[in-house]
């Protein structure tokens, strides 16, 4: 077990104490292989702060609990500790496929090896009955970290992308500002210096990234993502924020004011039952692609802009699928 780390020594001593052995000093030092006063600083830690009743027999040159039923506070889990735990272990699949993975993975295993042999709730029932389905679109491990690495050193990068729909690459020099997952994607928020402006670009098509190591860049002072972005929606934003006014009838008033929370849209309640949501968001593309998820029973209101460019789509969903039949 040599190279364990003071956590690992510190649960391998307890689970010793816990089935009733006493394990000598020379013991450990002999299992971990590291030195007696290694040993003894793992002792004090336990005593001083994690509050455990160790104490030294004499006899067996052994250590003992002093206190009958002592756990470590570590592994002390209650049902809402584990669940909570269990379901973050879920979100963490939202790194799969990016350098994190593997290190992600080990912690949760280290983790689980601390929950208690006894537990009021069976984990294998919370697996069972809990569920976060992830579609998170795969991205190239080396892009990611590159992208990362970039942003925090603030160095430029000359990337190769493919937008949507496009059958070739372009090459962009770019200032990475962030890295975000979004809706089950990976996006880096960058400077693009051919049309000098913030660009959102998808991770899954950057073709290639070249780091510029000797090319810094500055973000601008006081730049803020949730403030240029308005980050409450969606991560596409127009130059300008407007004032939205959607219309909703029946069940799609509920769902409006449960996925507009974030925006504080006020509310107002029309004679025919329907509601009206007023809001300010500069994330019509996104809002867009929403709204249609919702058909009839949600109606632009303003800004007519907004307006027209749905019932632009809509026309050409209706060719798409045969004209008005």
């Amino acid at each position: 077990m040599a190279g364990k780390n003071q956590l690992e020594r510190i649960m391998y001593l307890d689970s010793l104490i816990q089935q009733g052995m006493r394990p000598t000093k020379a013991s450990l030092v002999e299992a971990f292989g590291v030195t007696a006063k290694t040993i003894e600083r793992d002792i004090e830690y336990m005593r001083d702060r994690l509050l455990a009743p160790i104490e030294y027999d004499r006899i067996s040159n052994g250590y003992y609990y002093s206190e009958p039923g002592f756990f470590l506070p570590a592994v002390n889990w209650n049902e809402g500790e584990l669940l909570a735990f269990m379901l973050s272990s879920y979100f963490l699949s939202s790194f799969r496929g990016t350098p994190l993975a593997k290190d992600l993975d080990v912690v949760r295993e280290k983790l689980i090896a601390m929950l208690p042999a006894q537990l009021e709730v069976n984990p294998a029932l919370l697996s069972e009955t809990v569920r976060v389905i992830d579609r998170t679109v795969p991205v190239e491990p080396s892009i990611w970290l590159d992208l990362v690495r970039a942003a925090h050193n603030q160095r430029k990068v000359e990337l190769e992308y493919r937008k949507a729909g496009a059958k070739g690459t372009s090459s962009r020099t770019v200032h990475p500002y962030h890295v975000v997952h979004h809706r089950e994607a990976w996006y880096l928020i960058a400077y693009d210096e051919s049309v000098s402006s913030l660009r959102t670009f998808a991770l899954s098509r950057i073709q290639g990234c070249q780091l510029r190591h000797d090319e810094r860049f500055a973000r601008e002072e006081g730049f803020k993502l949730e403030n240029a972005f308005d980050l409450r929606f969606g991560i596409f934003p127009k130059d300008q924020v407007e004032t939205v006014v959607i219309r909703c009838y029946g069940w799609a008033a509920d769902v409006a004011r449960e996925h507009l929370a974030a925006l504080a849209p006020s509310e107002t309640c029309n004679n025919d039952g329907s509601w009206d949501f007023t809001f300010h968001t500069c994330q019509s593309e996104e809002l867009v692609h929403w709204l249609l998820q919702l058909g009839a029973y949600a109606e632009v209101r303003k800004p007519e802009s907004l307006r027209q460019d749905i019932k632009g789509r809509i026309a050409s969903m209706l060719a798409v699928y045969g004209g008005n039949g």
